[in-house]
């Protein structure tokens, strides 16, 4: 089944983040230098919906620590027009 995470994974490397190491269960952990933290990211996002809030809290933590990057745009709904890779759902 497809899910949304490289297409999170894709948005979150172009910003500057980086796997750091894996972490329970299915999930991976992630840094940002924009926000000096880590975060996970789960191997199988379903959801649209998910994959937006990962991204919304990165960029949400940026801006809280005023290291949010002027280029980025869209990023409450950098999926809204990315087709669905599970059409069954």
């Amino acid at each position: 089944m497809a899910t949304w995470t490289p297409g999170v994974k894709e948005i979150l490397l172009a910003h500057g983040c980086r796997f750091e190491r894996p972490g329970k269960g299915d999930h991976e952990i992630w840094f940002s230098p924009l926000t000096q933290g880590r975060f996970p990211v789960d191997s199988k996002i379903l959801s649209r919906h998910t994959a937006n809030a990962v991204v919304k809290l990165v960029w949400k933590r940026a801006t809280e620590a005023g290291r949010a990057p002027s280029g980025i745009t869209g990023h409450k709904t950098a999926f809204r027009n990315t087709p669905n890779p599970n059409p069954n759902i």
